[in-house]
């Protein structure tokens, strides 16, 4: 009798790590999608950002922080976007038909589970790099000194808020 307890046991747990494993690939494919769509979404508008000419006068440093700012965000968006992309079509792939059965589908999961934190640095510090740019173009294009403050002052507070 014992021996049957220990065999449903095993059983039950065998079963029930075949049900979570593939809710485990979900879960990490679809952040990489949302990881990936996004980071499309902010490549288009650094994009746009960058195809308009800094105005004539622009101080150097200013137009120098603003352009590093800008192209880092740019670059870091490029590497989420390949980076998601290849983690969301090569995953399932070998979850689905790996040469090993189901330790394949571990090893897809814990390779996803690897990634999650490095696509996850690059995308935050790519929206950090956003914000700076962002901060740097209310001064490349200005409009008027005090609008500039106060705009700057908004971004500041709003930045300190989001940290805290």
């Amino acid at each position: 009798m014992l021996q049957l307890f220990k065999n449903n046991v095993v059983t039950s747990a065998t079963k029930d790590q075949a049900e979570l494993r593939p809710r485990e690939l979900d879960f990490y494919t679809n952040n990489f999608w949302i990881w990936g769509n996004t980071s499309t979404m902010m490549a288009g508008f650094v994009f746009a950002q960058l195809t308009n000419p800094v105005p004539v006068g622009t101080d150097f440093w200013l137009e120098t922080y603003y352009l590093v700012f800008t192209s880092v965000c740019l670059g870091l968006n490029l590497v989420v976007i390949t980076w998601t992309v290849l983690c969301c079509m090569w995953a399932p792939g070998l979850a689905l038909r790996g040469p090993n059965g189901m330790r394949s589908f571990h090893e897809a999961i814990d390779y996803l589970r690897g990634e999650n934190y490095s696509i996850y640095l690059a995308f935050n510090t790519s929206v950090v790099f956003y914000f700076l740019s962002s901060c740097c173009i209310l001064w490349v294009y200005p409009s008027k000194y005090e609008v500039n403050v106060a705009c700057s002052i908004v971004l500041g507070l709003l930045d300190r808020k989001s940290v805290v």
